[in-house]
């Protein structure tokens, strides 16, 4: 199955036009949905992002996004010291309508996370899952580098099993931030 992914993955960069690839740092805000998320680890946390963006159709291109969170809390009711590590692999498509001075765009695709709990009690929850990601922003380019400012949402919810039981874990949240990037 990866040796698929790896071949369709590589057919869409061939096929993509050099001039139109972009490779973006990107910090964000998370402002998580869930009020129990924001009772424990705080209202906002910062997402360390990395992403490629590849020209294949006219408007169309298709981009990959690896994110970063890390965040310590206080669960709830005890109060504990608590850490959190999410790590989001994303893929999709997006719409870029590309104009001299800026360019708006509109994307969705499917998103993987990683997300690992620990507690000083020792209590560790690894959970993978699937969600939802929609992208928005509008980027300027100036020769070969790339300033953009992007909202994104990404909608996902797992079920995390520990030695307490099974609780769903809501970790969609909106992610506001900005990137530089190159283009090549």
């Amino acid at each position: 199955m990866l040796r698929k992914r790896l071949i369709i993955f590589s057919f869409l960069l061939s096929a993509s036009s050099l001039e139109s690839n972009e490779f973006d740092f990107r910090i964000a805000a998370l402002f998580p949905s869930s009020r129990t998320f924001r009772d424990i680890y705080g209202t906002v946390s910062p997402s360390y992002q990395i992403e490629g963006s590849w020209n294949v159709r006219d408007c169309w291109q298709v981009w990959s996004n690896l994110s970063y969170v890390n965040k310590t809390g206080r669960s709830i009711p005890l109060n504990i010291r608590s850490r959190l590590q999410l790590v989001p692999i994303s893929l999709g498509f997006k719409y870029v309508y590309d104009r001299n001075r800026f360019a708006p765009y509109l994307g969705m695709g499917l998103s993987y996370v990683w997300l690992k709990e620990k507690n000083c009690l020792d209590l560790l929850n690894r959970v993978n899952s699937m969600g939802v990601v929609f992208k928005s922003g509008i980027k300027k380019k100036y020769k070969n580098v790339a300033f953009s400012l992007f909202a994104d949402y990404r909608f996902q919810k797992c079920t995390a099993n520990n030695v307490t039981g099974s609780q769903k874990v809501n970790i969609s949240g909106f992610l506001l931030g900005g990137a530089i990037g190159v283009t090549f």
